[in-house]
């Protein structure tokens, strides 16, 4: 039983591919700047439908990383050991209150 709106259909949720430095490759301790793909596509998502963790740390938008366009930006470098994980996370729909009829 839900209170209001039932689960709506949340799309799909793609893993983004391992973080690649403009320039530079992987983390290096000294770099900010990393380009976002997914399957080594870029993709151009909103800061709000991402999922970032560093070394399994959830990173918040703005405070930790800004997005723009394909490229995201962090506030501090993360170090050669430190391990990414991204989710671009997929469109919600929603039916609203009532029911769907033919």
């Amino acid at each position: 039983m839900y209170i209001g709106h039932a689960p709506t259909n949340a799309g799909s949720f793609v893993l983004l591919d391992d973080i690649e430095g403009t320039g530079t490759g992987a983390f290096n301790s000294s770099t900010l700047t990393f380009n976002l793909k997914v399957g080594g596509v870029s993709v151009s998502p909103k800061a709000s439908s991402l999922l970032i963790a560093i070394d399994g740390v959830v990173q918040q938008s703005p405070s930790a990383y800004t997005v723009s366009g394909s490229t995201i930006v962090f506030t501090g470098a993360p170090a050669s050991t430190q391990e990414f994980y991204g989710i671009l996370m997929g469109q919600s729909a929603s039916v609203g209150a009532g029911t769907v009829n033919e």
